[in-house]
C-alpha cells in the first residue's frame, strides 16, 4: 500500500498540532467536519474557530492548521475511497498518534458510508442542468424558395447555479446539427460509462 500523506514538513506541524489536541475534545471536532465536508461550507464560523481557540488552547493559525488538515484526511479517505484499515495506516504512517489515530478512525467507520453518499449527490459543477423542453418547428413554404420543408428543433434548457437560481438557455437546431450533437453525446456517454 502506497502511503497517500506525504509527510512534508507542513504536514509534521499540523501532526504536532493534532497530536496537541486532548482526544476528547478532538473527536466532537471531527464529527462537526465530516458533517460539513461534502458542502463548500467551512465547518466552524469564524466566531466559532475564536471560541475553539480558547477552549483548545491554540492559536488561530494553529486551530485553521488544524481544520484544514482533519478536512484534508477526510478528504483524501473520500477520493480514494479507504477503508477504516487503510485510512488508519496512513494515519500512523505520517506519526499520529495512535489514540487520535483510533479517534479519526471510529469517525471515519462511524460515518464513511453517509459521507460517500453526500460526495455521490454532490455536483462538482456549479451549473446543473435541471430540465430539458423541446419543441419541433416544421417550415413548409418560404417566399423565395416556394414549397420546402425545413425541420428545426428548439431546445430550452433550464440550468441551475445556486437552491434558487436558474436561467434558460435556448438552443435552435437543424436536423444535420442536432445529428452531430446527438453523436458528441454518445461518444460522452461511452467514455462515463468506461468510467464507471
Amino acid at each position: 500500500m502506497a502511503d497517500l500523506f506525504t509527510n512534508t514538513k507542513n504536514l509534521q506541524d499540523a501532526v504536532a498540532v493534532i497530536n496537541e489536541v486532548p482526544v476528547e475534545k478532538l473527536s466532537k471536532l471531527i464529527l462537526r467536519v465530516l458533517q460539513t465536508l461534502h458542502t463548500k461550507t467551512p465547518p466552524f464560523s469564524k466566531d466559532e474557530q475564536e471560541r475553539l481557540e480558547g477552549g483548545l488552547g491554540l492559536s488561530g493559525a494553529h486551530v485553521s492548521l488544524l481544520l484544514d488538515t482533519i478536512t484534508f484526511f477526510f478528504e483524501t479517505a473520500v477520493y480514494n475511497h479507504f477503508n477504516v484499515k487503510t485510512f488508519t495506516a496512513n494515519l500512523q504512517s505520517i506519526q499520529l498518534s495512535p489514540s487520535h489515530c483510533e479517534v479519526l478512525a471510529r469517525a471515519w467507520q462511524a460515518k464513511a458510508a453517509e459521507v460517500l453518499e453526500k460526495f455521490r449527490n454532490r455536483s462538482l459543477y456549479t451549473n446543473v442542468l435541471t430540465k430539458v423542453d423541446w419543441q419541433l418547428d416544421v417550415q413548409l413554404s418560404q417566399n423565395n424558395l416556394g414549397r420546402v420543408k425545413l425541420p428545426t428543433a428548439l431546445f430550452d434548457l433550464t440550468v441551475a447555479s445556486g437552491p434558487e437560481e436558474t436561467k434558460h438557455v435556448s438552443m435552435e437546431f437543424t436536423r444535420a446539427e442536432l445529428l452531430a450533437l446527438y453523436e458528441k453525446l454518445e461518444i460522452i456517454q461511452s467514455q462515463l460509462d468506461q468510467l464507471a
